[in-house]
């Protein structure tokens, strides 16, 4: 009994010495090299950009991360690009339309995780991107006035035929699936815009806004914001910046959420070697902001729900 007592113990002495020799060899794995390439310092590139390497840093594997901010000269963004390309990077983020247009011209044979994409229709068809962009779907713009405005019917909207008639074309199939009449005005010139408003502010109950050069300048927005006062008509902004103006609500970008979003398309790249870039896709979390002002003065009746939700509210 005490012999084999004896050889157990010293199997388990040899089996617990290989263990400790095999720790003391095994070398740590080498960090995994992101580079994240920047299109401006503007704070919702560098609150994007901090949620990523938050993100990613909290993971357990080891990663390295070099970021990189685009300047205006050509050659800094040739300078930024050598270093890149001087490193041993497994994986490039980058951050704007600008940012990405060139890590792709650069790093043709790299999968590229775009995040920030405000023109998603320069980036279609590429074979090398995966990434989130700026630009909700038409069916959600028509479900949030459902949601906010559940009374209105009647929806204007201005643009630029030569910029938006597509988007206008999509738009109009879209508000009858929620049993809205779009009132399309077109504004080909900039002095063709007082007409428009007058026509537009007649005829609708809310004013929808869409990006827009001609309709929707810097130029323009004072003039628009002043009609809806004078016809208590809400304008749903395409930004909080109008919202702050005298917007009633814009839909808004959460870049924090969008940052973790883009970490973790990240990391799904660096998991599967044979990953196929799927092209973009929109943020999975919806921000708004709401100007409660605006409400009162116009009278309109904002549910509890949507007020409690808001992530931005103007009193």
């Amino acid at each position: 009994m005490l012999k084999i007592a004896i050889q157990y113990l010293l199997a388990y002495v040899f089996i617990f010495s290989s263990v400790l020799a095999s720790a003391a060899t095994a070398q740590p794995s080498a960090p995994v090299n992101i580079r994240i390439l920047s299109s401006f310092e503007a704070a919702p590139y560098q609150i994007t950009l901090h949620s990523i390497v938050d993100y990613l840093q909290s993971q357990t594997s080891p990663i390295s991360i070099t970021s990189y901010t685009l300047l205006d000269n050509k050659s800094s963004s040739n300078e930024i690009i050598e270093k890149i390309n001087q490193g041993d990077s497994e994986l490039i983020i980058t951050l704007g339309d600008d940012a990405t247009r060139i890590a792709r011209q650069s790093f043709p044979n790299k999968t590229i995780v775009a995040s920030l994409i405000t023109q998603p229709e320069d980036f279609k068809h590429r074979n090398n991107m995966i990434g989130i962009q700026l630009s909700y779907p038409i069916d959600k713009h028509f479900q949030w006035i459902k949601k906010i405005l559940p009374q209105a019917k009647h929806i204007g909207v201005l643009y630029n035929p030569a910029e938006n008639k597509n988007k206008i074309k999509m738009a109009k199939q879209s508000a009858k699936k929620f049993g809205f009449s779009l009132h399309e005005i077109k504004v080909s010139h900039p002095r063709e815009l007082p007409k428009a408003l007058e026509e537009v502010f007649s005829s609708t109950d809310v004013l929808w806004t869409i990006p827009d050069k001609i309709a929707l300048s810097r130029r323009s927005s004072k003039a628009i914001l002043l009609a809806s006062f004078r016809n208590k008509i809400p304008i749903i902004g395409p930004s909080t910046t109008w919202v702050k103006a005298g917007a009633l609500y814009a839909l808004e970008w959460d870049y924090i959420n969008i940052g973790i979003q883009s970490a973790k398309l990240a990391l799904s790249v660096l998991a599967d070697k044979n990953y196929k870039p799927t092209g973009l896709t929109e943020t999975n979390h919806i921000s708004y902001a709401l100007n409660m002002r605006i409400a009162k003065l116009m009278k309109i009746s904002i549910s509890n729900e949507v007020k409690n939700n808001a992530n931005i509210i103007i009193q």
